[in-house]
């Protein structure tokens, strides 16, 4: 399900959040990825991927506003990191979507930034925070042993089965 479908689900069931707990979110890229195929062959591959940035940024700042008014005393909220790095568009010759992968990636965090400082200035008593994953995806990918890592680079999963050593994935 949709990330406002699990809150849904987990508040409807009686989950809630308090002023001490720490709720992380991160969401946004499975729009991108689902998008981007369709929009690639369009004639605007730019002006059709771009909605689809700016409501999921809005999603997602739909959601930190639900778990804010619902209590929570922090959210970790985590941009998305350069999507031509991931294993979906990192792979074939000249990789031809990551270019509109990363530039989806970058409307929606500059979306979401924005979004977020008005949040975040409406909702004083919640302590907001960005992680920058944009920034941090390059170093990750440059040297992935530093964080404990084998592989940032190939999918553990291939749409049917899990690889043999998931952890170092």
């Amino acid at each position: 399900p949709g990330m406002r479908n699990q809150l849904l689900a987990y508040t409807g069931a009686g989950g809630t959040f308090g002023a001490n707990d720490l709720v992380s979110i991160l969401g946004g890229a499975n729009n991108i990825f689902q998008a981007v195929p369709a929009a690639s062959i369009s004639p605007n591959p730019t002006g059709s991927i771009q909605p689809v940035a700016l409501a999921a940024a809005a999603d997602i700042n739909f959601i930190v506003n639900s778990v804010a008014a619902a209590g929570a005393g922090t959210i970790l909220v985590s941009n998305l990191p350069s999507l031509a790095l991931t294993p979906q568009f990192n792979q074939g010759p000249g990789a031809p979507a990551a270019p509109l992968a990363d530039y989806a990636g970058t409307q929606f965090n500059g979306a979401l930034l924005n979004n977020l400082m008005v949040t975040a200035a409406a909702r004083p008593g919640t302590n907001i925070i960005l992680m920058d994953l944009y920034k941090i995806g390059p170093a990750l990918s440059a040297d992935p042993g530093r964080f404990g890592l084998t592989n940032a680079r190939d999918a553990c999963f291939n749409g049917v089965t899990v690889c043999a050593n998931p952890d170092s994935y």
